[in-house]
């Protein structure tokens, strides 16, 4: 399975985002972008060059203690500033697009182990991720897409969660094969 991963670069108090470390060592071809509208628009954009099947967009949540696996994508945006200073609140992503994508991405995927690293989600926020989820996910509705939240180092440590992130790709490519 050929793979995109990207992170994001830093934004707000995140000076050192993990998901662009973590990209970074989950694949060579890692792409980090940075946390603006029109830089994930760009990268959306421009995807279509790269060849990939499964594209697992990482991107950081601060607030929370495990990892969480997005698994809806929805046409709005909040009213957090990017880096660029540029506001977009009360926009819809996609004028007449759907309200909600489901990724495709975590199909095969187990229920999370009790006391586990990682929870299931419907909500990836207003803010560039879910953003970039969205895009992604209408650019893309053949391939997997997928969005994987990760906390700061402080809830739960890099090595730990690149061994969690390398197992979810490990039994998505597993699926993939078998479907």
């Amino acid at each position: 399975m050929r793979w995109l991963v990207t992170g994001f670069g830093p934004f707000g108090n995140i000076t050192d985002n993990i998901s662009a470390r973590l990209a970074r060592a989950l694949s060579p071809e890692s792409e980090v972008i940075e946390v603006s509208f029109e830089a994930s628009e760009t990268f959306v954009r421009t995807a279509v060059e790269k060849p990939f099947d499964a594209w697992l967009a990482l991107g950081v949540n601060d607030r929370a203690s495990l990892m969480r696996l997005e698994t809806t994508a929805r046409n709005r945006i909040g009213p957090t500033a990017d880096v660029n200073g540029v506001v977009r609140a009360g926009q819809v992503i996609v004028e007449g697009g759907p309200d909600t994508i489901a990724s495709r991405l975590w199909t095969g995927i187990g229920e999370p182990v009790p006391g586990g690293p990682w929870e299931w989600s419907d909500d990836a926020g207003g803010y560039l991720c879910n953003f970039l989820f969205y895009l992604a996910s209408r650019a893309f509705p053949d391939r997997l897409v997928g969005f994987l939240h990760v906390p700061n180092e402080g809830s739960l440590d890099f090595d730990t969660q690149l061994g969690v992130v390398r197992l979810l790709m490990m039994e998505i490519e597993q699926h993939a094969a078998t479907s």
